[in-house]
């Protein structure tokens, strides 16, 4: 009998949150089946380098929304960021606002962080990463990544308030 992988298990629990994490990129329940398949292969091939993952659901988050990106872009649905990871990084503010415009905004201010930067942050948002890792990652104490993703997520709300400030005259 074949070993049981903890990522499987992991895999099959939360099957319909990581569903949904592709979808809401994909936009097609088709490409998202498609994403998710893909994802089992690769966790398929790399089993024994993956069994001890201490985490699995951030790194099955992570390796869907990797996935169905990717996807995406073979695809030419998107340029940059879905607006679903925009509308989680700030809370609902404007429910008048053309959410469009919102977005593109939001996704301008993110390209002005560093790559790494941005990512960390994404990762850490979106995925659950925690900031110990992100931090060790990136070469830096756990206390300066959390002042920075304060930082910045203070400037995207200042810079979303100014936008809708401007945005009334």
């Amino acid at each position: 009998m074949e070993k049981e992988y903890a990522i499987f298990d992991c895999y099959r629990q939360h099957y319909t949150e990581l569903a949904r994490i592709a979808i809401n990129i994909v936009r097609s329940k088709e490409g998202a089946l498609d994403v998710l398949q893909d994802v089992a292969v690769e966790l398929l091939k790399r089993k024994e380098q993956l069994d001890n993952i201490r985490k699995p659901l951030p790194f099955l988050r992570t390796c869907v929304r990797r996935k169905a990106i990717d996807f995406v872009r073979k695809e030419a649905y998107i340029s940059s960021l879905p607006p679903h990871i925009i509308t989680s990084i700030i809370d609902e503010q404007s429910q008048t606002q053309s959410r469009y415009e919102d977005i593109e905004h939001i996704e301008a201010l993110l390209r002005s962080f560093s790559p790494q930067m941005r990512e960390a942050f994404v990762m850490h948002v979106l995925d659950g990463y925690p900031i110990s890792v992100l931090a060790k990652n990136l070469g830096i104490k756990p206390n300066t990544l959390s002042r920075r993703f304060m930082r910045m997520r203070e400037r995207i709300v200042q810079e979303q308030q100014r936008f809708e400030e401007l945005a009334r005259i």
